[in-house]
């Protein structure tokens, strides 16, 4: 069992029930920041399969995001990476 200074484990608890006290507290006062934009997020994930460009990362980018426009032109790079053009 770990130990933490001269109080041993029981600093230990208190430390992560205050801690979880805390997060459940900022939850409950909509203190959190917002979640991020899933647009802005499937838009990084494709300019890094862009960056890779890669046929696994084109299929990955259809696989995970197949209803969303930028999956048609991830299917036309999947084409020519398959192709072998850049």
């Amino acid at each position: 069992m770990i130990k933490i200074a001269a109080f041993g484990t029981y600093s230990l608890a208190l430390a992560c029930c205050l801690l979880v006290s805390g997060i459940l507290y900022a939850e409950e006062k909509n203190m959190l920041p917002p979640p991020r934009d899933p647009t802005t997020a499937i838009r990084e994930e494709y300019d890094m399969a862009l960056r890779s460009n890669t046929p696994e990362a084109w299929r990955r980018f259809i696989a995970r995001h197949r209803g969303h426009p930028l999956a048609i032109e991830a299917s036309d790079h999947l084409q020519k990476a398959q192709n072998g053009n850049p």
